[in-house]
């Protein structure tokens, strides 16, 4: 739609945040920095508890009653008003939610049909319910990197036997993680990984989550990526759309430059506690609060405070109400701790902990090593005592004093010695050690949320991903009847094909990779979908750009100069003009129903376990390292007809023609010299009118050469019965040319007497051409066939390009310079790749190996799926449960 139309079209985006202050917390502050991009509606999802507790204790409804398009709405969490909604209930919470919350989240996207939804991933119903609805989900993890990246791992370690842990030793190292295995031990996994049973409740959860990731159209980290650079390239080969674009605090106060502090707390905050840190020496305090859900008995919080009273700090201690286990009152504390903690301490129930980590008097983070007060202490450059208490903490808090280098790790203690000690070691004995590392990841991570910085660029690829599913969400139009091929498919073959998939329960699925809804189907069946891409990878990468290019205003065309170059696409910028874009990018709508379609393969291929595409690593390299950005899983095993016949040794011909070959034109081509014919073929679907026909006709009988020319029952659009044929181009035809119905391709192109092929550019006809060194005359037709005789001219130099034409005289001079004035330059061009692509297919080439790849690959899968079903089946709980 256009015009007046375009605001129906504004991008409105729906957050759904698991109802916790942490995730809550980060959503509205992401939630507020997408008001401010223009043009994009906001909806935030609360639960109604959650809802009334920030009504409660902040400025939000005034605060973001300054955005026209945002609104809150509420929903039910499943639990009754009397629940306490305690980390001790999660489980309650989380089944609740699941029984309640999902079919009123259907309602919700159902009648507001957003562009996008932003849930927490720890959701996992949130995408199942997002895809029935026909929404993109993109998760927001509010976990930790390093801890997403180990759920991400359940698999590797329950395969590897890692998990469930043999043996009581937690200091044993974990192996089945890579990039971590150098450092990480038992204890630091999760806390929940030491159950004895892997149908934990936590366990199946995590599993859930590592399915699901995958399976979403983005993921977002509040993390940069100056401090989890390997972490996140090992996240990115499973959800390649993972948008780094943390510290979120500090991004947003870059971009909203707040001149009032603001909060999403769901305490009231005592801002007391500053003017007590406005009294105190620079970095001689030390601050202590184990976050919004943590909880502590009141042993561990007498050791903890001993600790801190015999350590000589300063402190300033947030003591959250029902933070203790037992009863406070309970407590017997000496009038010499009360004396001394009066003295140089400080005890709040809630803080505005930003503001304080900010404070140039605090020193130390005495922490339960939460992601966001994690982040938080990194970017104000403050050393941490870490004291992990469940979820990602153990991962963290290893993170923080091994890799990082920003503190001590104390977990699995609570011990007023040990405590005293690590005050003393981050505040005292490495203090300056601490405060160096933690003043170079301060700079880093204020750099990484600046103009220009990487997390301030990648909110901006996160806001312009959203932009292009709003075009992708635009009513789609027919053309040519294919568009009601697919959508009949989509209503009628899409639920026989689950219904196939129940029943049969295969391994893994291998389907077309213009069948967006095969990978609804084998995901909601828990099959493993490779999609096999059957066009060429540089179109399917120009495919893979097209949000891009619409981004970049690229597309549509703006005016008539088809040689514009496009510098969207990375890596073909040098040379792709807007006429070797595919034909239907030259529609002035974005709503045409092709480009729809490729945007639909855009958004589908990334969350497919692999992909499999027929050509070679020698003919596509840089191409296949761009597609593996999206797909780290691509199999190129082409030339698929070369390896057949490697693997295979046919003694005989074989076909898969859906026409009856014409055998005949095979004697025909034995009496000709060497290298003297050219074949002619527009494939299995092109056509063209009986104008085009006279054209290229008469181009070939004034070439002089001899042809052999498929004309396929259909091809011509009109009747070919009035053609108006002159006598002598029949003549010429009868001495030089031979036309068939139909002709056995692969037999043709090897045959000596070819010289030269004009071709439609279809990709397997290309590929043909390639394995038998036959160099090309290109006239495209459709889909891919425009960027690939660009890349047969212009990058492997196998021949000419006549797009956009069908000339006689240029048909002449085209057949000429290849077959006469170019030949000996095409010639060695083609025999070079020629046997590049026959080398790739046999014992030991790059397809060949990938071939036995992609084989092993489904055997791994086949063993998974046994492995796990044996493990739950004498608990009856399925791992394809989540």
């Amino acid at each position: 739609m256009d015009g007046a139309g375009a605001a129906v079209f504004s991008p409105h985006v729906l957050f759904f945040p698991l109802p916790l202050q942490g995730p809550v917390n980060c959503m509205l502050k992401l939630a507020e920095l997408l008001c401010l991009a223009s043009g994009i509606r906001v909806t935030f999802l609360n639960t109604h508890y959650i809802h009334r507790r920030l009504l409660r204790h902040t400025d939000v409804l005034s605060r973001f009653a300054q955005y026209p398009t945002f609104r809150f709405e509420t929903i039910s969490d499943g639990l009754p008003e009397d629940h306490t909604r305690s980390v001790d209930g999660f489980e309650e919470l989380m089944d609740a939610m699941e029984a309640v919350t999902k079919p009123l989240l259907a309602d919700v996207l159902s009648s507001r049909a957003p562009t996008a939804m932003i849930a927490d991933g720890i959701i996992g119903f949130a995408l199942d319910v997002a895809q029935e609805a026909g929404v993109p989900l993109i998760y927001f993890d509010t976990i930790s990197p390093c801890a997403l990246w180990t759920y991400l791992c359940f698999p590797k370690l329950i395969q590897a036997g890692e998990l469930p842990f043999k043996g009581d030793d937690l200091d044993a190292k974990i192996t089945s993680v890579p990039g971590l295995d150098s450092f990480l031990r038992r204890r630091d996994l999760p806390g929940f990984c030491r159950a004895d049973n892997l149908t934990d409740y936590a366990i199946q959860l995590a599993l859930r989550e590592a399915q699901q990731i995958p399976r979403a159209h983005g993921l977002i980290l509040n993390t940069f990526e100056e401090l989890d650079g390997p972490i996140l390239a090992q996240i990115r080969s499973f959800c390649p759309n993972t948008y780094a674009i943390g510290p979120l605090h500090a991004l947003f106060n870059t971009r909203l430059s707040p001149i009032r502090t603001h909060s999403n707390s769901l305490w009231e905050e005592d801002r007391s506690c500053l003017a007590w840190l406005d009294a105190q020496p620079p970095k001689s305090v030390i601050f202590i609060s184990i976050g919004s859900n943590a909880v502590m008995s009141v042993d561990q919080l007498m050791e903890i405070w001993h600790g801190l009273v015999n350590s000589g700090r300063n402190f300033l201690w947030v003591r959250r109400p029902g933070s203790i286990v037992e009863k406070e009152a309970d407590l017997k504390i000496s009038a010499e701790l009360l004396e001394i903690t009066k003295e140089r301490g400080f005890i709040v129930g809630w803080a505005p902990q930003e503001e304080v980590l900010a404070h140039p008097a605090i020193g130390a983070f005495l922490t339960h090593s939460g992601w966001n007060s994690t982040l938080e202490s990194i970017a104000e450059g403050v050393p941490m005592v870490c004291w992990p208490c469940f979820l990602d903490q153990q991962v963290i808090s290893r993170f923080v004093s091994e890799v990082w280098k920003l503190g001590c790790d104390m977990k699995d203690t609570c011990d007023r010695v040990i405590t005293e000690n690590v005050v003393r070691a981050v505040m005292e004995v490495r203090r300056d050690e601490f405060m160096q590392s933690a003043g170079e990841m301060k700079k880093l991570a204020r750099e990484s949320a600046c103009k220009g910085g990487s997390s301030y660029r990648n909110l901006d690829r996160l806001i312009e991903d959203i932009k292009s599913m709003n075009v992708a969400k635009r009513p789609l139009r027919t053309v040519d009847g294919f568009g009601k091929m697919m959508d009949a498919m989509d209503a009628v073959t899409k639920p026989l094909l689950g219904d196939v998939l129940a029943s049969r329960a295969p391994t893994a699925m291998i389907a077309d990779g213009i069948f967006g809804f095969a990978l609804d189907v084998a995901q909601e069946a828990g099959v493993p979908l490779i999609y096999f891409e059957t066009i060429s990878p540089c179109a399917l990468w120009t495919f893979l750009c097209i949000p891009k290019l619409i981004q970049a205003g690229e597309l549509p065309f703006k005016g008539d100069d088809l040689d514009a170059k496009i510098i969207s696409v990375p890596g073909l910028d040098s040379f792709l003009r807007r006429r070797d874009l595919p034909g239907f990018c030259r529609a002035d709508n974005l709503a045409d129903y092709a480009i729809q379609l490729a945007l639909r393969e855009a958004q589908q291929i990334p969350r497919a376990h692999g992909l499999i595409l027929n050509t070679f690593e020698e003919l596509d390299g840089p191409i296949l390292a761009q597609i593996r950005s999206f797909c780290p899983n691509t199999y190129a095993i082409g030339p698929l007809h070369a390896l057949f016949n490697t693997r295979l040794s046919p003694t005989g011909t074989h076909s898969n023609s859906l026409w009856e070959e014409d055998r005949s034109c095979l004697a025909w081509l034995d009496a000709q010299p060497p290298k003297s014919v050219i074949f002619i073929s527009i494939g299995s679907n092109a056509v063209m009118s009986v104008d085009q026909l006279m054209e290229i006709w008469h181009g070939l009988a004034n070439s002089g050469r001899n042809f052999l020319w498929v004309r396929r029952p259909g091809s011509i659009v009109e009747k070919e019965a009035d053609l108006k044929i002159s006598a002598e181009l029949l003549e010429i035809t009868k001495e030089r040319g031979f036309i068939v119905g139909w002709a056995p391709q692969e037999e043709v192109l090897a045959h000596p007497a070819i010289g030269a092929f004009l071709t439609h550019s279809g990709w397997n006809s290309t590929l043909e051409s390639i394995a038998e060194g036959v160099p090309m005359v290109c006239w495209p037709c459709f889909l891919d066939q425009q960027v690939i005789s660009r890349f047969v001219s212009e990058v492997w130099k196998l021949g000419c390009d006549m797009k956009d034409t069908c000339d006689r005289v240029i048909t002449e001079n085209v057949v000429r310079a290849v077959m006469e004035v170019r030949r000996d330059e095409f010639m060695q061009s083609a025999g070079e790749m020629k046997k590049l692509a026959r080398e790739s297919a046999c014992k030991g080439g790059s397809s060949y190996r990938n071939l036995d790849r992609l084989i092993e690959d489904i055997k791994s899968m086949n063993v998974a799926k046994s492995a796990l079903a044996s493990e739950f089946k004498k608990d009856s709980i399925l791992y394809s449960k989540f």
